[in-house]
Formats: C-alpha cells, sequence, structure tokens
C-alpha cells in the first residue's frame, strides 16, 4: 500500500539509490481493528510499542543486509515515512547513526510517553509535511477538545496520552537539536495554493516543515481511494511529497549511492 501511495521508484531517477520497503512484524488490527502492521515508534503505535518490538534494531540489519547485497555505502542512508511509518523514521534517525537525513508526512517524533522512551541527541537535516485539517495527528496538536478522532485514540492501549504536542512544536525541538536558533525567522522555500514550506538553517542542518493546507491524514500528491473518503483523510495536490522526498535526499548525496528505507 505504502509503494502505491508514495511511489518512490519512479522518481529514482540517474541515482542508483536502492528504495525498500520494509514491514512492520506486529498487526495493529488487533487494537484498533485496521489491515495493517504497526511500528514502534517509542511511544506509538500499537500493537508494536505494547510488544516493544526492537524495530531500530530491525530496521538497522535491514539497512546493513541491502547495502551489502546491493553493494552500496550503508553509511549514506535515508528513511520516509508516513504517520507510525513517520513516527519510526524519526525514532530511527535519532538511533542509527547511518541516516543522513530524514522525511516524515503526517507522523513527528512521539516520545516520553512511559510505554518506551528513548533519548534523541542527533543532530542531522530533516523535512516534515503535514495537513493543516489532518484529524487523526492534528497539526495543533490534540488536548482531547474540539476532535473525537485523536481524543477516542488517546484512549487505546498503545497510544500516547493527552495532550499531544504540536507539529510546529516537534520540528522545533529539531531545530533545537540541529544547533539552529529559534530566533531568526524562516525562509519560505515553497508556495503553491494553500501550501507553504518553511525552512530554517544551512544545507548541513536544515530542518523544513510544509504545512499542506486543507490536506487530512494523507500523502501530499496522491490522493489515495477509499481512504481520502474517509474524514480527516482528504488530500491535495499542492505539493508533491515524492518528489520533495527525493529532491531532499539528493541534497545529500555526494556520490551516486545511497539507501532510502
Amino acid at each position: 500500500m505504502q509503494k502505491r501511495v508514495d511511489r518512490l521508484p519512479t522518481y529514482a531517477g540517474s541515482d542508483c539509490s536502492v528504495i525498500v520497503y520494509p514491514e512492520g512484524n506486529v498487526s495493529a488490527k488487533a487494537v484498533i481493528g485496521l489491515p495493517g502492521q504497526s511500528w514502534n515508534a517509542g511511544g506509538c503505535c500499537a500493537g508494536a510499542d505494547l510488544e516493544h518490538v526492537d524495530d531500530v534494531g530491525f530496521l538497522g540489519r535491514v539497512i546493513d543486509y541491502v547495502a551489502d547485497t546491493f553493494h552500496v555505502n550503508a553509511d549514506l542512508s535515508f528513511v520516509v515515512g508516513l504517520s507510525n511509518g513517520g513516527m519510526m523514521a524519526n525514532r530511527l534517525a535519532c538511533s542509527n547513526p547511518k541516516i543522513k537525513a530524514l522525511v516524515a508526512v503526517s507522523g513527528p517524533m512521539i516520545n516520553g510517553t512511559g510505554i518506551e522512551a528513548f533519548t534523541c541527541d542527533r543532530s542531522l537535516p530533516m523535512l516534515h509535511l503535514h495537513g493543516d485539517a489532518d484529524a487523526v495527528i492534528p497539526y495543533d496538536g490534540c488536548n482531547g477538545v474540539g476532535n473525537f478522532a485523536c481524543a477516542a485514540m488517546a484512549k487505546l492501549p498503545g497510544f500516547p496520552p493527552l495532550p499531544w504536542p504540536t507539529v510546529p512544536g516537534a520540528v522545533a525541538d529539531w531545530r533545537v537539536r540541529n544547533g539552529i536558533s529559534t530566533a531568526p525567522p524562516a525562509t519560505i522555500t515553497f508556495t503553491n495554493g494553500s501550501t507553504t514550506c518553511s525552512s530554517w538553517g544551512s544545507l548541513a542542518n536544515n530542518v523544513t516543515l510544509c504545512k499542506v493546507g486543507k490536506e487530512g491524514h494523507a500523502w501530499p500528491g496522491m490522493c489515495y481511494e477509499p481512504a481520502a473518503m474517509l474524514p480527516g483523510m482528504k488530500c491535495s495536490y499542492d505539493i508533491d511529497a515524492s518528489a520533495e522526498a527525493m529532491r531532499f535526499f539528493r541534497s545529500y548525496i555526494p556520490s551516486h549511492d545511497a539507501v532510502i528505507v
């Protein structure tokens, strides 16, 4: 499903990158009744975090195996994910020094909930894209007021308790880790329709947040039915998250050889 949504191989070009789609070990169906697997991103999501699955270790082994199999540089790895996958991308980037940059869509870092807290003291470039109409992981956070979806999820086992942090707040934490002063205003690097991307720092420590206006919990640039028909899942074509992710990663590929997980 993720490969149908992001279509990253069609954006690979001549980079000789190896694009990999790992799958979580534990189903989410038993807890939330939805198909698909889950990742242990620290404070989310059921049931991988409830079972304390070592997904950081698993993904690290995937990177090493892929690099060895396809003869590419494991120390030039990148990670991208959507929703729980975006959260996992954050955690993996915090934990694995081979990750050189991360892209997360609708999935900020979730940590410190008591389920499986972890420490993040790495500095690396990151790009986050998020719809401001996301009802599942709200852009402005969730305190249980005026948003039934996130308030209901917070009551389920394996999900972080309220309040949930805002997306700008989670991105600001990356700015601090990357040594970027909170004082300078952002540089606007992209605008189209109701979407704006704000960027801080230099190339080496860049942090970019793309706020996708009127989009729900979806992958920008791909309206995937039937998900787009569900409340809070509306999609947008104002920005192509796949093109932006690959463009972002290419900024950090000194030679034509990389692993993208």
